[in-house]
């Protein structure tokens, strides 16, 4: 009876054999796959870029808080803005400029609690991700403690 090509090894077979740095990299993305990866990576890049929407509010906050404390600044801008956007576009956005600065605390307020509540999610999810990753136990704290163990690791992340 003749031998079958069955037994024989794959085309990729023989190149993991022949390098072990493919090797490794199959190997890899095997256990990616395998532990979710994916699953946390998204989880990761959702919560990164939920994220950026308040990151900017607190800036804008922050610049509002600047451009009240010194107001030359403040009517450099607005001379620039009116000189270079004649008419009533330019006038709507230094009445804009204006409502900005005036409702800074409460624009960063908010932007702080969303940065929060999205940097707490990206925190869980990096943790699962990372205890998923290296297939360690982790015991539940409950929520509180854990929530303030994200805040920590985010803290000191900053």
């Amino acid at each position: 009876m003749a031998d079958t090509d069955d037994d024989a090894p794959s085309f990729l077979e023989k190149q993991r054999a022949a390098r072990p740095w493919l090797d490794h990299l199959v190997r890899a993305a095997g256990r990616f796959q395998e532990q979710k990866g994916d699953y946390y990576a998204a989880g990761i890049t959702y919560f990164s870029v939920l994220a950026l929407i308040p990151i900017m509010m607190v800036a804008f906050a922050v610049a509002g808080f600047v451009l009240a404390g010194h107001p030359e600044y403040l009517e450099s801008i607005q001379e620039q803005i009116t000189k270079s956007i004649p008419g009533s576009l330019g006038d709507t956005i230094n009445t804009l400029i204006d409502s900005a600065i005036d409702s800074r605390a409460s624009v960063g307020i908010f932007g702080l609690l969303g940065a929060a509540y999205a940097g707490l999610g990206w925190m869980a999810n990096v943790r699962d991700a990372l205890t998923a990753m290296w297939e360690s136990k982790r015991e539940p704290k409950g929520f509180l403690r854990t929530k303030l163990g994200d805040a920590g690791a985010l803290i000191g992340l900053a």
